[in-house]
């Protein structure tokens, strides 16, 4: 009977998760020594982040090279990566802060897979995804060079959805069933 008012009551809190990838369309672009390369991505959806994450493909000797940056629409920023994995070259890596290993302690030539960043992407979680947001990579030595091929951000979203009448119909069909069940029981019970 209480599993069954647990289901009612959360019958009326129904969780909408909703998840969507956002793909830079600037890119590729080139890293140069010394240099700030910097890529916009816009974004037009107002939900609030639950959890994200971040892909992104470098082509770049000697990856200690570069500090890469993750800024919000409202300035928040997350540091990726800063100065890391020493001559390794080239990447094409997610950061995600549930990934069990981190970036920095993964290197590798034509580095793939999940990683956590040097920053939390936690920062970002409930904050809205509209707005520009700004990949700013700087590469703080000479004699290498290289690109960024792509980014993009996948965005996860978690927020109540108002009560909608399904959910009052089901919650009703739900009581009157219960009720039945305790009527049913009784006549039984009585016989």
């Amino acid at each position: 009977m209480k599993k069954i008012l647990l289901i009612a009551l959360f019958s009326f809190i129904i969780t909408n998760i909703y998840a969507e990838t956002y793909v830079s369309s600037d890119v590729p672009l080139p890293i140069s020594d010394f240099n700030t390369t910097s890529s916009s991505l816009v974004i037009s959806d107002e939900m609030n982040i639950g959890d994200l994450n971040l892909n992104i493909q470098v082509n770049h000797t000697w990856t200690s090279d570069l500090d890469i940056t993750l800024i919000s629409p409202t300035g928040e920023s997350v540091l990726l990566i800063n100065d890391v994995c020493s001559s390794n070259d080239n990447f094409n890596v997610t950061f995600d802060d549930e990934a069990s290993a981190f970036f920095s302690s993964s290197c590798a030539d034509n580095l793939t897979g999940t990683f956590k960043a040097d920053g939390n992407l936690s920062t970002f979680n409930g904050l809205s995804l509209d707005g520009v947001w700004t990949l700013a990579i700087y590469d703080d030595a000479g004699g290498d060079s290289g690109s960024l091929v792509a980014w993009s951000i996948e965005a996860t979203t978690a927020e109540p959805v108002p009560f909608s009448i399904y959910s009052i119909i089901a919650l009703f069909a739900l009581l009157g069933g219960i009720s039945i069940l305790k009527l049913r029981r009784k006549v039984y019970t009585a016989s």
